[in-house]
């Protein structure tokens, strides 16, 4: 069954001590986890073949989150402090956090905070980039 995105949530960890999850889902418009495995190439010869084929094993994985949200003082004042912070975790329910749904978490490092963009005839936004470093799937 479909899923409204709308009822997602995103806690990130803040870069002081003691940590702690902070909820920025207010923050946030658009949530995009991605991954990508290396393809390692095993090709061998293969003489008389009339359509030789290339042949790949799987290499190491980068799995990213990149946030996208409307621009305010305070999303700036928490994405600005954790921007090149490591060991970040996170925690996300791409159904929301009722028990029973799919909870996500682990550790992430955030590579870049890009914000304010402002455009005279539309919304300032603002880009977050996370690279995951750890990622379990349970329930709430």
């Amino acid at each position: 069954m479909a899923i409204r995105g709308i009822g997602a949530s995103l806690k990130l960890d803040t870069s002081t001590s003691p940590s702690t999850l902070t909820d920025v889902s207010g923050y946030l418009n658009n949530i995009a986890c991605g991954s990508e495995v290396d393809r390692l190439p095993t090709t061998v010869f293969q003489p008389d073949v009339a359509n030789p084929l290339k042949t790949f094993i799987s290499g190491g994985r980068d799995r990213t989150m990149t946030l996208t949200g409307r621009w305010t003082a305070a999303a700036e004042a928490f994405f600005s402090s954790i921007e090149g912070a490591e060991g970040l975790r996170y925690e996300y329910g791409p159904e929301g956090t009722t028990t029973g749904k799919t909870k996500i978490y682990g550790d992430c490092n955030c590579l870049n905070y890009s914000g304010p963009q402002s455009d005279v005839d539309g919304i300032t936004p603002f880009t977050v980039e996370l690279s995951v470093t750890s990622r379990t799937v349970t329930t709430y």
